[in-house]
């Protein structure tokens, strides 16, 4: 990916928007996690069940001041290369559903443990702009 690729995204896509990150959430089973740009420089991090990204979710959303500052951040975050990244936007990949999905979500409560994490303050996020908790009943 490139920044002009995600500035094109951002200017004529149909969501105006460019998912640079999906991956299945290891501390929440059953659970994927979207990393998304949005005008503005505003970055989405979004937790969804596995196949269910519809409705409002838990999740974050933070406004850069810049798009190198942006870049710069999900680089050190996702440990990758803004040329390494995906556009999920592009490709509509979506992680390998898990083996065990429904087992794996009739076992775990993991909505209770990611809002208690978000609230809790335990989350891993990128840095370089103040990322605030959405979706929490």
């Amino acid at each position: 990916m490139t920044k002009d690729e995600i500035l094109n995204y951002l200017k004529v896509s149909r969501f105006k928007s460019v998912i640079v990150d999906q991956s299945l959430c290891e501390d929440y089973p059953g659970w994927v996690r979207t990393i998304l740009i949005r005008p503005g420089f505003v970055v989405e991090i979004d937790y969804n069940p596995y196949n269910l990204d519809e409705g409002i979710n838990p999740g974050y959303e933070a406004e850069f001041n810049s798009l190198d500052m942006l870049v710069s951040s999900l680089e050190e975050f996702l440990g990758r290369k803004i040329e390494d990244w995906v556009n999920f936007s592009k490709t509509g990949d979506y992680p390998n559903e898990p083996e065990k999905l429904m087992e794996i979500l009739g076992k775990h409560n993991s909505l209770a443990l990611l809002e208690k994490d978000m609230r809790d303050g335990v989350i891993e996020l990128p840095k370089g702009a103040l990322f605030t908790p959405v979706g929490l009943d």
